[in-house]
């Protein structure tokens, strides 16, 4: 088949490498460069966690269970990628401070109500010490979900530049016009449609919601895992990364502007992470960023056939976490021959 993706999130490229291994050569098209700035890209500027118990806050079953299909996905898709790709299954911890217990418990019931209490484990003080103990002087008890994880975002992007572009036509710096079976005026077999809020004229109900995230630069390894504290205005996720880095994020708004953090959510954030862990007040801020992530009214994604073209968007703020699942689905679909419209 000549099969085209239009789309080089983490989506896109995913997809890619699943058409590769089927055989197929696919043309790429990209709007941004091959690797573009994290100014540039939702994908980029996504903290990479993978944690489908957690998301259950924001969540359904059905977003957990697909994110445990994409967490048994994603060790065997790092080797198709090859090169050096961070990725870390130490878990992640959910705490509280004592006055947001409400908001530690609700995440709790979520959890039990669908089905998952066997995937955590109930710790206090001295089991929080054991795994991250920078915070445990200040958190009495919290949820250890031992299977979760984390990627890098970039070393996905760079590894995939380096071994599977050059196995693929891909045309950069390129705005791609969808028209029925053809995309730029070249005729396809198959068009996979990836891309994100910039197909927001195509899909109805498709909305931007703003995601922002501060990284700093600290003095030594304040944390082993990712870790989300949980409040009723602004929940945080810490996430460390190699050479003492810490992600902070998490928040959505409802905004489809782009661009810087505002001075509120910079507050916040910054904020609930030093309320943590205060040794983090020293502390150097590389980069803040904002980028805009596709979302439909229920939060779902949804895979979209019309004609030739399917449509895969919606994500969320579940990119990492489910893209695995959904490039999985989105290949069967054009497999298997089904020509309904799937809404997951």
């Amino acid at each position: 088949m000549k099969v085209a993706v239009v789309g080089a999130g983490i989506l896109g490229r995913l997809i890619t490498i699943n058409l590769l291994e089927k055989g197929c050569r696919p043309t790429l098209f990209e709007k941004g460069n091959p690797l573009p700035d994290r100014e540039e890209s939702a994908s980029l500027t996504a903290a990479g966690m993978l944690a489908p118990f957690c998301e259950l806050e924001h969540g359904t079953k059905e977003i957990a269970k697909w994110g445990m299909r994409s967490l048994e996905l994603w060790p065997n898709l790092i080797k198709k990628l090859g090169g050096k790709i961070y990725f870390q299954n130490e878990g992640s911890l959910v705490l509280s401070h004592a006055q947001d217990l409400n908001e530690f418990f609700y995440l709790q019931r979520e959890v039990d109500k669908n089905g998952f209490s066997s995937r955590y484990e109930k710790v206090d003080q001295k089991r929080i010490a054991e795994l991250e103990p920078h915070i445990a002087p200040r958190f009495n008890q919290g949820l250890f979900f031992s299977s979760e994880a984390q990627i890098a975002p970039d070393d996905i992007f760079k590894a995939f530049n380096q071994n599977i572009l050059p196995h693929i036509k891909a045309h950069f710096n390129t705005k791609a016009f969808i028209d029925g079976f053809k995309v730029n005026g070249e005729e396809f077999d198959t068009i996979f449609d990836c891309r994100g809020f910039e197909a927001k004229k195509d899909l109805i109900n498709l909305r931007g919601v703003r995601g922002e995230v501060i990284r700093l630069q600290c003095q030594k390894q304040f944390l082993q895992r990712p870790v989300r504290i949980m409040h009723p205005r602004f929940p945080i996720y810490l996430v460390p990364r190699p050479g003492h880095q810490i992600i902070i994020g998490a928040s959505s708004l409802e905004s489809e502007e782009a661009g810087h953090v505002s001075v509120r959510s910079q507050l916040e954030l910054l904020s609930a992470a030093y309320s943590a862990i205060p040794e983090i007040g020293e502390a150097r801020i590389l980069e803040q960023n904002a980028q805009v992530r596709p979302a439909f009214a229920d939060h779902h994604p949804q895979i979209k056939m019309e004609g030739r073209c399917i449509r895969v968007n919606g994500l969320y703020r579940h990119g990492y976490l489910l893209s695995p699942a959904f490039a999985e689905l989105a290949i069967q679909k054009i497999f298997s021959k089904e020509a309904e419209c799937m809404s997951l």
